[in-house]
């Protein structure tokens, strides 16, 4: 008798936990529930596949050096001046080392035109 006594138990404890028939909600409520997570499982899988396909984008390619000389010709020379010297310390930092050290007198004021055509040299 012991032995089918273990063996009821045993079956017993295989059984899912469930409500009692009477208790609230019931059926009604274990198909929402159902429902709500078979939802929740569909956004997030088409989350994760949109994710996924979404191609990604190349980035726009950088203006050349060339392009970018040739749109500081029409700019007065403040302008100017300041964009020369940024490709200049970008492109050729030996030529910005060089003119660093005038940058701040009074007297003296870089050379655009010899800048602009070393610039163009690097090209």
């Amino acid at each position: 008798m012991s032995g089918a006594l273990d063996e009821a138990a045993m079956l017993a404890a295989l059984h899912d936990i469930r409500l009692p028939g009477g208790a609230a909600g019931g059926a009604p409520a274990d198909l929402a529930a159902a429902v709500a997570l078979g939802a929740a499982l569909a956004f997030g899988v088409a989350g994760l596949v949109r994710l996924l396909a979404r191609r990604q984008q190349a980035a726009p390619p950088a203006p050349r050096l060339v392009d970018r000389l040739d749109a500081l010709s029409g700019q007065e020379a403040a302008v100017r001046r300041v964009a020369l010297l940024h490709l200049a310390r970008a492109h050729l930092p030996d030529l910005y080392t060089d003119v660093q050290p005038t940058l701040y007198r009074r007297d003296s004021e870089p050379d655009l035109d010899a800048l602009e055509a070393a610039l163009r040299r690097h090209v």
